[in-house]
Order: C-alpha cells, then sequence, then structure tokens
C-alpha cells in the first residue's frame, strides 16, 4: 500500500500543473570516420513562447509540430531551410500529435475538442 501511494503522490504535481514552456531545436548532424558530432543548434520555436512539443518531420525540409497560440495547441509547419512558419489549424479544441500521412500532401492529428471529445 504504502508504494501506490508514493506513485500517485509523485504523479499529482504534475496533473496539477500546465503544461511547461518548452522549445524544439534543431541541429545540424556531421558524420565522420570517428563518429557523428552535433553542431548549430537552432531554437525554432523562440518567437512563440508555452508549448511547443511533439515534432514529426515530413520531408528533409519540413517539421510538423504543435504550439500554443490562444490557450491551445494547434499545428505549425515550419520550413527548416529558412524557419518560416505556417500555422495549419485553428480549432476550437486543441490538437495533439501531428503525423504525415504517407504518399499524400496530408497529415493526421489528435483533436481534444472543448467538452473532451477525442477525435482523429
Amino acid at each position: 500500500m504504502r508504494k501506490i501511494s508514493l506513485i500517485i503522490l509523485c504523479a499529482l504535481p504534475n496533473l496539477l500543473i500546465a503544461q511547461p514552456n518548452t522549445e524544439i531545436y534543431v541541429f545540424d548532424l556531421i558524420q565522420s570516420d570517428s563518429g557523428y558530432t552535433i553542431t548549430n543548434p537552432i531554437n525554432i520555436t523562440h518567437q512563440n513562447p508555452g508549448y511547443d512539443n511533439q515534432p514529426h518531420f515530413t520531408t528533409s525540409d519540413d517539421l510538423l509540430f504543435v504550439s500554443t497560440r490562444q490557450g491551445q495547441t494547434d499545428v505549425v509547419k515550419v520550413d527548416l531551410d529558412n524557419y518560416d512558419w505556417e500555422w495549419l489549424t485553428n480549432t476550437s479544441g486543441s490538437e495533439y500529435s501531428p503525423t504525415s500521412i504517407p504518399g499524400k500532401k496530408a497529415f493526421s492529428a489528435i483533436n481534444l475538442e472543448p467538452d473532451g471529445t477525442q477525435l482523429l
């Protein structure tokens, strides 16, 4: 019984705290004979305070992720050549886990409606 109580108490603070401010960084990955080196860190979400998370590469030049906007999360696409953002959703709920659909210029995401309903 003690072990279960401890786990619940440790998890409780995480449930009471809102999503933290998070950032997404991209790096250059350089391969050499001795291994790999990570260089050139760039924070691609610095201009938007709040929750920026769940990145998904669509191509070698684009990245999908979710970002806080007006109290909810919407899906963003960033062009990794010039770091331009394009907001892809603007719904009354929040989107999570954006994933490209292979062979199509489309993506899927989990949509959390204001009433708690979750849709794909």
